[in-house]
C-alpha cells in the first residue's frame, strides 16, 4: 500500500512539473500566425523557431530575423530585440488583438508609431 502511495505522489509531481513547463513555454504562442493592421493596410507573420523571432511582412520583407526576447519581457509586453538593437514592443490587448511599435537604435530607421494589430 505504501509503495502504491508513494507511486502516485510521484505521477502527481511529474504532471504538476510537466504542466508548469508547458505553461511557461506556451505563455507568448498566441503571438505566432498571421496579424494585419487595418491602418497600415499590412500584414506581418510572426514565426518563433526555438527562442528566437522572424517578422515577416505579406511582401517577403524581413521586418526582424532571430530576434530575441529581452528580459523586460512579460505576459502583456512582449519586447523582441534583434541583432541590430531594434527593439519591437508588443503589447497584448488580448489573444486577436495587440499594439505594436518598433524602435531602432539611435541612427537607423527611427521610432514607428503604436499600430494596432488583429490576427488573421
Amino acid at each position: 500500500m505504501k509503495k502504491i502511495l508513494i507511486s502516485l505522489f510521484n505521477l502527481a509531481l511529474c504532471l504538476i512539473v510537466l504542466g508548469a513547463c508547458s505553461n511557461e513555454k506556451n505563455k507568448d504562442s498566441w503571438l505566432q500566425g498571421k496579424w494585419y493592421s487595418k491602418s497600415w493596410n499590412i500584414a506581418y507573420a510572426f514565426v518563433k523557431n526555438n527562442d528566437t523571432w522572424k517578422i515577416e511582412d505579406n511582401k517577403g520583407n524581413i521586418i526582424c530575423n532571430a530576434a530575441s526576447e529581452s528580459v523586460k519581457s512579460s505576459d502583456e509586453c512582449l519586447t523582441l530585440i534583434d541583432k541590430n538593437d531594434t527593439q519591437i514592443i508588443i503589447n497584448k490587448i488580448d489573444n486577436s488583438h495587440m499594439r505594436f511599435q518598433q524602435v531602432d537604435k539611435e541612427g537607423l530607421l527611427g521610432t514607428t508609431e503604436t499600430i494596432n494589430f488583429e490576427k488573421k
